[in-house]
């Protein structure tokens, strides 16, 4: 999230001008759209911690290619992190019904769905804090890009359930 929210302050650090960097960040309301789509299709066909995994990998790489290449994969880094944004919900909701099933799925969906929020909400300012802090987004950039690809580590240690 925190990405995403700086992303057009990421371009612009990076030398576009706004409406050039508006430009490219547009394509993340078509590709979350997509990655809502062909991630829940994914879900139906194939076991629930690759796709995960695969979800934490695109926008992992996505910030990857941000951090490294800068405006060289932008279009590509913005899709990346497009698709992975439009499956995170529907991935708690998954994941959270296959771990714990639908007994209490409510109550354990919703503190689920408020851990994620509270991130949600926060990255944005870590983020804005660490440009501060560093005087560019390269290094919040490359602590982003380590968490996420640690998350994708983590995805994969999950136990596997019926469903994985």
């Amino acid at each position: 999230a925190g990405i995403i929210v700086h992303l057009i302050p990421i371009f612009i650090d990076l030398g576009l001008t706004m409406v050039n960097a508006a430009a490219i960040a547009s394509i993340l309301g078509i590709t979350s759209v997509v990655g809502r789509l062909v991630i829940g299709y994914l879900l139906d066909h194939l076991p629930m911690v690759l796709v995960s995994s695969a979800v934490l990998l695109l926008a992992s790489t996505g910030i990857f290619l941000l951090w490294q290449f800068g405006l060289q994969f932008a279009w590509l880094a913005t899709a990346l992190l497009g698709l992975a944004a439009g499956a995170e919900v529907d991935l708690i909701a998954y994941l959270t019904v296959s771990y714990f099933g639908r007994r209490h799925y409510g109550a354990i969906y919703g503190w689920q769905y408020s851990v994620f929020i509270f991130g949600y909400g926060l990255s944005p300012w870590l983020l804005g804090m660490l440009h501060d802090v560093y005087g560019s987004y390269q290094r919040p950039l490359m602590f982003s890009t380590f968490l996420a690809g640690l998350a994708v580590l983590l995805c994969l240690a999950l136990p596997k359930t019926q469903r994985a």
